[in-house]
């Protein structure tokens, strides 16, 4: 991986973190994800669960791949 690849990765990270969140109140990280997203042109929308999709594809393929996590902690343990 290249310098610039891996501080863009950290760039992504840092504003992540640096979004407020706590219990039922992502609100910022999720506006963070769909700014991030939408900059790219790649399509989000919320599911009927509440859940937020994001789809990026070419069509190339039928793979498909999924990311799940929780927004409104930071999931420190330890």
């Amino acid at each position: 991986m290249s310098e610039q690849t891996s501080s863009d990765h950290l760039d992504i990270v840092r504003g992540l973190l640096a979004c407020p969140t706590a219990p039922f109140r992502e609100h910022n990280v999720r506006r963070f994800i769909e700014q991030f997203c939408t900059d790219r042109g790649i399509c989000v929308h919320t599911d009927e669960m509440g859940n937020l999709i994001a789809v990026y594809g070419r069509g190339l393929s039928d793979s498909r791949l999924a990311f799940c996590a929780h927004m409104d902690h930071p999931g420190l343990f330890g």
